[in-house]
């Protein structure tokens, strides 16, 4: 089976996050997104700075900032265009239609306004996509919507995950892909993105699951892999985000090749 580049992908997707991340990931030369879950919003920034030259997307956690203030969105916002890189915010939604409306665009963090991307559970079912949709439409950005977990015992199963595999497909023009662990061959016009990778594969102490990046690409079939602690914590984490992106985009390159 002949494996598309994401710049053949990029004309498939119905999704204009989706097709603004294909493009900017074969330009760039990167399928690394960097998770960074920290407290303070001047290390967010440095971390957003130092690293944003190695990576395609950046993954946040705002709710944890201590300090948090619109600046500091403005300031993402800079970098993001300084460094050519796209903005996650992993908020996975998973509440009535009413409530993650005011959550997405209300609030303090009014995330429809800056994340191109936001993360969603599907177990309320396919509403909170078509409640999310419309605001995130007209904003061209997309939906990411949670297709399994990398935690030891979650409670995702392959009908759960095939589930949310249809409600995405349904929803093409709003779900730019998924978060997964294995990613199905077929839908190119979505992109896989996997979180439970680690240069040397190993678990922690909180039941996560660890595979190196050539795996989750090659065997497990995922687009971009992504990485917190295995780089946020590491004291010379640019170097480890120069090795995390060379694994990830040599495996990508031998799998397109």
């Amino acid at each position: 089976m002949t494996v598309l580049s994401f710049k053949e992908r990029a004309a498939l997707t119905k999704n204009k996050a989706a097709e603004r991340l294909l493009v900017l990931m074969e330009n760039k030369q990167t399928n690394l997104c960097i998770s960074v879950d920290v407290t303070s919003s001047q290390e967010l920034i440095a971390i957003a700075d130092e690293l944003g030259p190695e990576i395609c997307m950046l993954k946040t956690h705002i709710d944890l900032l201590e300090d948090f203030d619109w600046t500091i969105i403005l300031r993402l916002q800079e970098l993001a265009q300084k460094h050519a890189f796209l903005l996650l915010e992993d908020r996975k939604f998973a509440d009535i239609g009413q409530t993650v409306w005011q959550q997405y665009n209300r609030g303090m963090y009014r995330m429809v306004e800056w994340a191109d991307f936001v993360t969603v559970h599907a177990i309320s079912g396919p509403g909170i996509v078509q409640t999310l949709a419309e605001p995130a439409l007209a904003h061209d950005h997309g939906l990411l919507l949670i297709g399994q977990m990398s935690t030891a015992n979650n409670l995702y199963n392959e009908d759960l995950s095939q589930q949310v595999l249809e409600i995405s497909a349904k929803h093409q023009d709003a779900v730019a892909g998924l978060i997964v662990q294995q990613g199905p061959k077929e839908h190119p016009g979505m992109i896989f993105m996997t979180p439970g990778v680690h240069l040397e594969a190993q678990g922690d102490h909180h039941d996560q699951q660890y595979r190196n990046p050539r795996e989750a690409i090659m065997i497990d079939n995922c687009d971009l892999i992504i990485v917190g602690r295995g780089i946020s914590q590491e004291p010379r984490r640019l170097i480890k985000a120069q090795a995390y992106r060379k694994a990830a985009w040599e495996a990508y390159i031998e799998k397109v090749s």
